[in-house]
């Protein structure tokens, strides 16, 4: 999909977003809940 903002300044705003949420996803893909649950002890 290809960003295209009316506003240039909003660009890269919304490129760091989408990056953000690609790499956050991925990030919990292999975390089952028991380590979930590990990572504060609780």
């Amino acid at each position: 999909m290809e960003i295209k903002p009316k506003s240039s300044r909003l660009y890269a705003f919304l490129i760091l977003f989408d990056m953000h949420t690609k790499f956050f996803k991925s990030a919990l893909d292999d975390i089952s809940d028991e380590d979930a649950g590990k990572r504060m002890d609780t």
